[in-house]
């Protein structure tokens, strides 16, 4: 399910971590959490900070773009992860 959409007027900060396994729970998300650590010290702004962990999967990572950039409106969204596969850079082309 989709978060609701942030109405703190604090900036939103979307980290999202592509994996197969982390999303199924075969191991838990570590690049997502440590990834926020690292935006905290280095933004100063008070930040409302989502992580989601999702599968390498083109139409679910396309989906949840769409909604960090449109919905939740994101001032920005990092992604991780999705070693697996070279599908990322497809997706963000499209997204133009």
């Amino acid at each position: 399910a989709m978060a609701a959409e942030n109405t703190s007027g604090r900036p939103h900060v979307a980290v999202l971590t592509i994996s197969d396994r982390a999303s199924r729970g075969v191991y838990e998300d570590e690049s997502g959490p440590r990834v926020v650590g690292v935006l905290k010290e280095y933004i100063a702004t008070d930040c409302v900070y989502e992580l989601r962990c999702i599968p390498d999967e083109q139409e679910v990572i396309e989906a949840n773009l769409k909604h960090f950039a449109s919905e939740a409106g994101s001032a920005l969204i990092v992604t991780t992860g999705g070693t697996g596969r070279d599908q990322e850079e497809d997706i963000r082309k499209n997204q133009g």
